[in-house]
């Protein structure tokens, strides 16, 4: 009875808890499964070879991403500590390799924050595909830049402003003129926000979030893929043949 009761007392140590083992399952799924996978993996798959990549891929996941994602569950179930003193309860030597994964962790959402960004100011300002309604600027073309596709030009010209419209170089600070995108910028702040809500009180927060975000990433993947499976048609129904290396 002693032993039990330190268990409960050491299971109820002031950190909070999931809401349940499905909301924990979800935000460990959206942990795993994230943009590179649903953005970059088509890609990956068809420039490396299509079948091949995706056997490579799958002996790498089962000799090291499963083994690791099972160790990392399992260091922090029994720990219950963050990322540092997980490992420095092993031995005070790893506590720097935790922290360096926080820190690496807080550089990946900074990256995400600029992703949603440009994402909220292609579906609210851009609107439907914006690059085919711009003239390619006589600069690009005199750059011999006319080899950019258009959409790539139209991010770096109109929302990034990283190339100027006078030479479709890079910006030069003190020759071109300075340009700011406001619009851009409030996205920017606004994805920081909404991402200050979800984990402002932790897990009971997070929890709630996790049952919308993790889900809906699927469900629009797959109404896409619906929706365009149509483009199979125009190279003769053999779209997913070049896709798998076919």
């Amino acid at each position: 009875m002693i032993e039990l009761k330190k268990k409960l007392k050491d299971c109820n140590n002031g950190r909070d808890r999931w809401l349940n083992r499905i909301v924990f399952i979800l935000a460990a799924v959206g942990s795993c499964i994230g943009m590179g996978n649903m953005w970059k993996f088509p890609f990956l798959t068809f420039k490396h070879g299509g079948v091949t990549f995706i056997v490579a891929y799958i002996v790498g996941l089962i000799i090291v991403g499963l083994p690791m994602l099972i160790l990392e569950l399992t260091l922090g179930q029994k720990m219950q500590r963050g990322s540092a003193g997980a490992l420095r309860g092993i031995t005070p030597r790893l506590a720097g390799a935790g922290w360096v994964s926080s820190f690496a962790g807080f550089i990946l959402s900074i990256i995400y924050s600029v992703f949603l960004a440009l994402s909220m100011y292609f579906l609210f300002v851009s609107g439907s595909e914006p690059w085919k309604k711009q003239t390619i600027y006589e600069s690009c073309l005199a750059a011999d830049k006319e080899g950019i596709p258009q959409p790539e030009l139209y991010l770096y010209l109109e929302v990034l402003n990283f190339l100027t419209p006078r030479t479709c170089e890079p910006f030069e600070d003190g020759v071109d003129k300075w340009i700011f995108n406001g619009d851009l910028f409030a996205f920017a702040a606004v994805s920081w926000v909404i991402c200050f809500l979800c984990i402002v009180r932790g897990v009971k927060s997070s929890s709630w979030v996790v049952m919308v975000s993790v889900p809906l990433p699927f469900v629009l993947v797959i109404a896409l893929c619906a929706h365009y499976m149509g483009l199979n048609n125009d190279v003769g129904g053999k779209g997913m043949d070049f896709y798998l290396g076919g």
